[in-house]
């Protein structure tokens, strides 16, 4: 089967343009999973739509007769299958679910927090999409939208150049050159106020407009990706994060195991460690100690109303020492033991680079 693609400014503008072009009425309903980003969500209700929400369990999955359960109340003309983590949702691998879903709606999988190889995109029929986002996973900026040359029969919008993607890029590049910085002076905390402020910033402002199409540029750079030596990398990392992290995964531990398949580990996003409550600000506020970088992820979904799950970097910049120091800090504070190592001290002033940075954000 043919695969066509589109380049966007973002995963929201692909998005826009997708529903316009296939003429989902406004005031229709989108189906999308209760762990997902609240941001997007708002967009969605402000672009003149309806949100309806279906269940994942502990692990980010959803059984087939609940799904179905969910299309027969809420009767949506879309529904969006999220791979949170980069861990792949079992809805995908049954060809026989995604007829029943696209018999009557569009299914968007969106793989955001996946590095997707052009070559092994394969929709399943005309109303199958799959839509990436290139900024989550790689240092280029832009989202791609997979679907069949059939259904992908629509002209692309003209949009391109406006304040709004002046205001992106520049967010971006800042977003960039502080994670530069904060790769260069070994300050993990300044790569978390750079998630926290600047790229939430961003995103606040990213997909609040009309679609914009992307930089024909960027596109044609993405071919030169390593994936192999990316997906290699990281297969080795979460095989490191999984044997470190075992004895952590104790029925009495407020930590527990986030299942996936093998096949998973070479294109996740991060690592993910689930709690079984929310998790603590003195753990959170414990980790930054040790300069660790973490993120308590969509922490306003509906998922997270009573559990929380902890994401922690994959990549090149990682290694088996920095593994290791997240694993004994995890296991120090399961144990008790972080008690006699936390003290508390004043606060102190933020990094010289962060008080640069926040100078920046306030003009």
């Amino acid at each position: 089967m043919f695969v066509k693609r589109y380049y966007y400014w973002s995963w929201e503008d692909g998005l826009w343009d997708l529903l316009k072009k296939k003429h989902v009425e406004k005031g229709s309903t989108i189906l999308v999973p209760d762990f997902y980003c609240q941001d997007v969500i708002d967009n969605i209700r402000l672009h003149g739509y309806i949100v309806s929400l279906y269940k994942l369990d502990q692990h980010f999955q959803i059984k087939k007769q609940a799904l179905l359960g969910s299309l027969h109340r809420h009767h949506p003309a879309v529904v969006i299958v999220f791979h949170a983590a980069g861990i792949a949702s079992t809805v995908i691998g049954k060809s026989s679910l995604i007829h029943k879903i696209t018999k009557k709606a569009l299914l968007i999988e969106d793989c955001v927090h996946q590095m997707l190889d052009p070559q092994t995109v394969k929709p399943v029929n005309e109303r199958h999409f799959l839509m990436d986002s290139l900024r989550k996973v790689t240092p280029l900026y832009g989202s791609f939208l997979y679907g069949t040359k059939k259904g992908m029969q629509f002209t692309q919008t003209k949009n391109f150049l406006s304040w709004y993607t002046v205001r992106t890029t520049l967010l971006y590049l800042l977003f960039r050159l502080t994670l530069v910085a904060a790769y260069v002076v070994n300050k993990p905390t300044l790569a978390v106020f750079a998630h926290k402020r600047i790229l939430k910033n961003h995103d606040d402002i990213v997909g609040d407009t009309d679609a914009h199409r992307g930089i024909w540029m960027i596109a044609w750079m993405s071919q030169w990706l390593n994936r192999e030596a990316l997906e290699r990398v990281k297969r080795e990392q979460v095989k490191q994060y999984e044997h470190m992290l075992h004895p952590l995964y104790t029925r009495a531990s407020p930590f527990y195991r986030i299942g996936m398949k093998r096949s998973d580990h070479g294109k996740l996003h991060v690592y993910p460690v689930g709690m079984k409550g929310k998790a603590d600000e003195t753990l959170l506020s414990y980790l930054k100690k040790k300069n660790i970088v973490v993120w308590s992820k969509f922490t306003d979904s509906q998922w997270a109303k009573k559990r929380d799950v902890l994401f922690f970097p994959l990549g090149f910049h990682m290694n088996k020492e920095k593994i290791k120091k997240i694993s004994k800090a995890l296991l120090a504070w399961k144990n008790g033991a972080w008690k006699e190592e936390y003290v508390q001290n004043k606060a102190q002033s933020p990094h010289l680079l962060v008080r640069a940075a926040e100078m920046l954000l306030s003009f």
